[in-house]
């Protein structure tokens, strides 16, 4: 209807100077396929740091159930020098203090490897976002809008154009419009029949 105004005052017009029509600015698909590849790109590095910061920590998680287990095998066999050689018992508890220094060390690792696995849940939110975002971005660009029911008319659209587009027929489309004549308008919405 906004844009009906200025074509009936240019008609009207009493002193006859054309009424110069400028059709507002209409996002530049090219900008937005830019943006879209961009954030493909961005996606596509997102993924793969994540597949190996998770590579990462599977075999930092190999490497401390294979340490767990070679201070386990090191407290058996500290205890069984222990029965053995009772003069020694000072070596031993050094020994023994040794591993569990090395038992701590791991317990640090894990809480650092918890952290790590926190953030990587964050990035994955991130990266969910973004994969939204794109998917809106793609709808916005192909004239759909955000409920997918509804088409904006651009310029240079047609019946028979958005009728072939959205897999339906120019009579259906008049239809659910309530259309009698194949005459559309610049920003006007559109149902789409399911």
């Amino acid at each position: 209807m906004k844009y009906l105004l200025p074509i009936i005052l240019g008609v009207l017009s009493l002193e006859g100077a054309p009424y110069r029509y400028e059709q507002p600015a209409q996002p530049n698909v090219h900008e937005l396929k830019n943006v879209v590849d961009t954030l493909r790109r961005e996606l596509s590095n997102q993924t793969e740091s994540m597949r190996m910061l998770e590579q990462k920590t599977i075999t930092q998680d190999d490497i401390i159930d294979a340490l767990q287990k070679e201070i386990e095998l090191n407290r058996e066999a500290q205890k069984e020098r222990l029965k053995l050689s009772q003069g020694d018992l000072g070596s031993l508890q050094q020994e023994v203090k040794s591993l569990s220094d090395n038992a701590k060390e791991t317990q640090d690792a894990l809480k650092g490897y918890k952290t790590k696995l926190a953030s990587l849940e964050k990035s994955i939110e991130g990266i969910q976002s973004a994969m939204n975002n794109l998917i809106e971005l793609q709808r916005l660009s192909a004239g759909l809008e955000p409920d997918g029911k509804t088409y904006k008319v651009k310029a240079g659209d047609s019946l028979e154009k958005i009728a072939r587009h959205n897999g339906t027929t120019i009579k259906a489309l008049k239809e659910a419009n309530n259309l009698t004549k194949d005459q559309i308008v610049i920003g006007q919405t559109l149902k789409l029949p399911e």
